[in-house]
Parts: structure tokens; C-alpha cells; sequence
């Protein structure tokens, strides 16, 4: 009969416990999981923050006409870059087929 009673005692005390422990591995990998993306996403803002002040965009305060400026002349000349490589595939592709075009 004391058998009885320890093991009805005993066996959910080790179920709790072994349930405990599962939660706490699943939530210590969560967490970890979690401070690594956060201190990832931290890390690239302090990266593109220092370039920025290496390049002199952040003086104090950010000087937003440079960054509108180098943004636009670096857009434009992706642009003409992208253009150009476009019109020569398809040159080249005109010139396979042997069609004669003046320019």
C-alpha cells in the first residue's frame, strides 16, 4: 500500500519535471535563435551608420541633399549601365539573325 502511495505521488512530480526541462531547452533555442537575428539586424544598422559617417553623409546631423544626390547620380547611372547592356544583347542577337541595321 506505501508502494502505491509513493508512485502516485512520484509519478507526476517526474512528469512535471521532465516537461519542465522540454520547455525550458525549447525556449532556450527560441531566445538564442531570437538574439541572433536581433543582434544581426543591430549590427548592420551600426555597419551602414559608420560607412555613413566614414562617407560624411552624418556630420552631426544627416546632410539628406548629399544622400538625395549620390542616391539619384547612382540610380542614373545603373540606368544608363542596365540600358546599354540591353541594347547590346539585343544588337548582338540582330546581328545573329542577319538583319542590317545603320547607326
Amino acid at each position: 500500500m506505501s508502494n502505491e502511495i509513493l508512485l502516485s505521488n512520484i509519478v507526476p512530480f517526474a512528469g512535471s519535471g521532465v516537461a519542465g526541462f522540454f520547455m525550458g531547452m525549447f525556449l532556450r533555442r527560441v531566445l538564442k535563435f531570437l538574439v541572433i537575428i536581433i543582434g544581426s539586424f543591430l549590427g548592420a544598422v551600426f555597419l551602414v551608420v559608420q560607412w555613413m559617417q566614414a562617407r560624411q553623409y552624418i556630420q552631426g546631423q544627416v546632410d539628406w541633399n548629399r544622400v538625395g544626390n549620390d542616391t539619384m547620380t547612382w540610380f542614373q547611372s545603373l540606368s544608363v549601365q542596365v540600358s546599354s547592356s540591353i541594347f547590346l544583347e539585343h544588337w548582338e542577337f540582330l546581328q545573329l539573325v542577319g538583319l542590317q541595321l545603320d547607326c
